[in-house]
């Protein structure tokens, strides 16, 4: 099935940047060049494109390619179970790419010294939370370049809980990152550092509450809506 994927994703590019277009691409570019600029990371630049490159790749392949089914793969005589599993498949593929290059090319800093290993273990939870939250995806049915006006056929209100998570992940691997230069008092939280742990500790625990609303709200719509079950219903001959 991850074969099945790779080449229906390799043969969607095209597709795939229009959604990128649509969903408002310029955050790649801003989150990449602004940040290093305003705040004081200036020695750990390298980190920094360590970090965030690995997250955004996972913001954009959920862009790219929300949950659903190509219409070539809908026409095929595939079974319930089988939509499922490509589904699926697409899901972990998409948080597995991001999440792995995180963990080589940070895994690595860690070994020369650069990247304390506390540091990285909370980065390392922030890019799960992230990657899999922001790939509970699905395009809105009027999209819009403005965020808030974007509507799906989701419950509650899915864009507000998408911009609340995007928000959080960002922000959060900032602060671990902006952290860094006090990597040897981390290991002793001296009191002068107790502040700084309470505020990574409270930015991590907000991400995971985000999470968990997103994975318990929106996993079940949004995976059902992606492997074509209102088609199957309307027609049932299709689905095998």
């Amino acid at each position: 099935m991850l074969k099945l994927v790779v080449e229906s994703y390799k043969n969607q590019i095209k597709s795939g940047f229009k959604n990128l277009w649509a969903q408002g691409w310029a955050i790649y570019i801003y989150m990449l060049a602004i940040p290093p600029i305003l705040f004081d990371i200036a020695s750990h630049v390298l980190l920094y494109y360590c970090v965030m490159i690995p997250q955004l790749l996972g913001l954009m392949l959920s862009r790219m390619y929300p949950n659903q089914m190509s219409k070539t793969l809908l026409l095929c005589p595939m079974n319930v179970e089988e939509r499922i599993a490509y589904v699926k498949t697409g899901f972990v593929f998409r948080c597995v790419l991001p999440i792995g290059l995180f963990v080589i090319v940070n895994g690595i800093l860690v070994l020369v010294g650069v990247l304390p290993i506390l540091h990285f273990l909370g980065m390392l939870l922030i890019q799960f939370l992230y990657a899999t939250a922001v790939n509970v995806y699905r395009l809105p049915i009027s999209g819009n370049f403005n965020t808030m006006q974007r509507k799906y056929n989701l419950p509650g209100n899915y864009e507000v809980w998408n911009v609340i998570i995007q928000l959080l992940g960002l922000v959060g691997s900032v602060m671990f990152i902006t952290d860094v230069p006090d990597m040897q008092a981390i290991h002793t939280i001296e009191e002068s550092r107790t502040f700084d742990v309470v505020m990574l500790t409270i930015m991590v625990v907000l991400l995971f509450l985000a999470w968990l609303k997103i994975m318990k709200t929106y996993y079940k719509p949004v995976m059902e809506q992606a492997i074509g079950i209102e088609e199957m219903i309307e027609n049932p001959g299709k689905a095998g």
